[in-house]
Formats: C-alpha cells, structure tokens, sequence
C-alpha cells in the first residue's frame, strides 16, 4: 500500500480522493483519520465537522425527493429529520 502525505491547512486537502480511500480499510483508517484530526485545532475540526454534514443532509434530501417526486416541503423536513437521526 502507498502512503501519501496529507497537508493539513485546508480541509479539502485532508479528504482523501475515492482511490486512495479503497486502499484503506477497517482500523487501520480510522487510526489515520484520528491522528490527523487530532493534529489539527478546534475550529479546524468543527468546520470540517459541519461541512460533512451539510454534504450529508444534501446527499439525504436529494434522495429523499428522488423516491418522493411532489414532496411536500413539510413531509420532506418531517423525512429529513428522521433519517439525520438514524
């Protein structure tokens, strides 16, 4: 397996691209994801925190309206809110 430095100024640099993440699995990625979170400060962290999860609640509502076409907007918050707490 490579290894491949990962800066750490940006956010963005320090996901790793859909390849790379194929060649880690199990523990041996969190680890890494630990140590390199861990290595960052506070504001670093919670605005990468929130970042994933609006990709998160974007990704959820889109699919939420592709199984539902004609969704309300209050059913579509109603479903939202159940599947972020899941």
């Amino acid at each position: 397996m490579r290894e491949k430095k990962i800066p750490s100024c940006k956010p963005q640099e320090i996901l790793l691209d859909i390849e790379e993440r194929k060649f880690m699995r199990g523990n041996k990625s969190e680890q890494k994801y630990i140590s390199i979170l861990k290595k960052m400060d506070g504001n670093k962290r919670v605005k990468i925190g929130a970042e994933l999860y609006e990709m998160a609640r974007k990704i959820v509502l889109s699919s939420i309206k592709n199984k539902n076409p004609g969704i309300s907007e209050e059913q579509l918050n109603k479903m939202l809110k159940e599947r972020m707490q899941q």
